[in-house]
């Protein structure tokens, strides 16, 4: 049996389109001989609806979205797909030009051409989607569907793989899987939609982070059954990405694209600080828009160094990227005068760094205003973590390029991607991170060594780890102590921060700490 496997773009509501990509990819799906059409979930809404299901028109739209293609889709082809309804995520199956099945039921089972086919709805939990495939072989099914919607994760790819391997071993039945692609708000869809037989080798597999239609010849009927077999466990984010660099990469030029063409713009502005965060969104930015439609703008004061403006002189010239030089020395005066005259002193320390970073603020988003282009950010995890950044100043703009990504990740990232453009010039990624926001400063006048405050942050945010495995793991008790009370006292920060693109899977972003509370796991009690 020819089984196809539309890998479609997720996109939130986009009705129309959805229409359109899944009526092309079914008469593809024909000409290839497969008259059997696998989709992903929560298809034609997307995963990303989030209140838009509060609008009952909402899932009257889709639902008219759902009768128009299956009238529209060649007759012979059956089509199963995972939609939201109005009771909640459904299976559907579209055959011979109506909606023939559609149930929130985990599970479903039809006939075609003769043979017992089993649908089961995604789960991102491995023994809840074990139950659903052990459900459908006991009804008999011969080859399981499975609409899924698991977005790009650090490890995420692999596990899925390896999921599927075991699940059809476990059950001796074959098993396919559709995911989306593309960047949906703050997620990335990453595709490697996957058919194994029921021997759990894998019989085709589509590309990754594109649009594909995958075409395997699935042959239902099952298998010998091994349930000794353990699934395995899903992965956690690991201290150092590895050779992971490489797709995160590929997710984060890809996440913003999306996000600047689902936005409605084509165009983005990057402040370039002539530090290793800037540049690197910088390269993505550029790569993933084109250097054409990319502005960076240098905003130096009197404490920005020549190699700052240098370096970023010659990344904006080997990128291609035209580049805006305004000094921020008379606005940043103009500020201090008038805060002297109310104060009756002048102005300095916090107040006066803060003033910088906000006035830099204030020309990105007129110059965004001006332009028609969206301000990507540049601050790192790290930093928002323990609230190493300016509300209003440095945390301003439409999207967080690295907001998800550790310090330590950034520069493996900049190295990687200096293996395949050589843009950042060398010294940006070797010099002392700075803020260059009085003389002399460097990161580590405020923070921890950005490899032990990484290390404390992935034991705590990642491996859910309490203080005694933090010592047991060689952290220093002063990084302990002063990591996890930035923290904490960082919260309201990050509730005011950009959507920053997902390549984790739990941690800092997954819940958000309280905005105000007496914790300290450090103290003994």
């Amino acid at each position: 049996m020819k089984l196809a496997i539309a890998q479609l773009e997720a996109r939130t509501a986009d009705f129309e389109g959805s229409l359109q990509r899944i009526v092309e990819a079914a008469e593809r799906a024909r000409a290839q001989d497969a008259r059997l059409l696998l989709l992903p979930r929560r298809v034609p809404g997307g995963e990303a609806a989030g209140a838009l299901r509060r609008h009952p028109e909402f899932f009257t739209q889709s639902e008219s979205a759902l009768r128009a293609v299956a009238a529209r889709v060649p007759a012979d082809v059956t089509v199963v797909l995972g939609t939201e309804a109005r009771q909640g995520d459904a299976l559907v199956v579209l055959r011979e030009g109506r909606v023939e099945q559609l149930d929130t039921a985990p599970v479903a089972v039809f006939e075609h051409e003769g043979r017992r086919i089993g649908a089961a709805q995604f789960s991102a939990e491995p023994h809840e989607i074990d139950t659903r495939v052990a459900s459908l072989r006991e009804r008999g099914a011969e080859l399981v569907l499975v609409p899924g919607g698991q977005p790009f994760f650090v490890g995420g790819h692999v596990h899925r793989g390896a999921i599927l391997t075991a699940l059809a071993r476990r059950h001796g039945v074959a098993i396919a899987l559709a995911e989306a692609v593309g960047g949906s708000d703050s997620r990335v869809y990453d595709g490697g939609s996957l058919v194994v037989d029921a021997s759990g080798r894998t019989l085709a597999e589509a590309r990754r982070f594109e649009p594909d239609l995958l075409v395997a010849d699935a042959e239902p009927g099952g298998g010998p059954r091994d349930p000794s077999l353990t699934l395995p466990r899903r992965p956690r984010t690991p201290l150092l990405p590895g050779a992971e660099i490489a797709d995160i990469a590929r997710a984060l030029v890809t996440g913003i694209r999306d996000y600047v063409r689902e936005s409605g713009f084509s165009r983005a502005i990057v402040g370039l600080s002539g530090g290793v965060d800037s540049a690197v969104v910088a390269v993505l930015g550029a790569e993933a828009l084109g250097p054409e439609n990319l502005l960076a703008v240098a905003m130096p004061s009197r404490y920005t160094s020549e190699m700052s403006l240098e370096d970023s002189r010659e990344l904006a010239r080997r990128l291609g990227i035209r580049l805006e030089e305004i000094a921020i020395e008379p606005m940043v005066e103009a500020f201090a005068r008038s805060l002297e005259s109310a104060l009756g002193r002048p102005v300095s320390g916090l107040v006066q760094e803060n003033l910088q970073a906000r006035v830099r603020g204030t020309l990105l988003m007129a110059l965004s205003a001006e332009h028609g282009a969206l301000v990507l950010n540049t601050g790192n995890k790290s930093e928002l973590a323990v609230g190493y950044c300016t509300l209003y100043g440095d945390m301003v703009g439409a999207l967080g390029v690295l907001g998800d990504l550790p310090k330590t990740w950034v520069y493996d990232l900049a190295r990687h991607l200096n293996l395949r453009h050589g843009a950042i010039p060398p010294r940006i990624i070797t010099r002392p991170p700075s803020a260059e926001l009085r003389p002399g400063q460097t990161d580590q006048d405020s923070l921890p060594p950005y490899d032990r405050l990484d290390r404390v942050l992935h034991l705590a945010l990642e491996e859910e780890e309490g203080v005694a495995e933090m010592r047991e793991a060689h952290a220093d008790e002063e990084t302990i102590r002063r990591t996890l009370s930035l923290l904490f006292a960082s919260e309201f920060k990050r509730r005011q921060a950009v959507p920053a693109i997902r390549v984790t899977v739990d941690g800092l972003h997954e819940e958000a700490y309280p905005l105000v509370h007496r914790f300290r796991p450090w103290e003994e009690v």
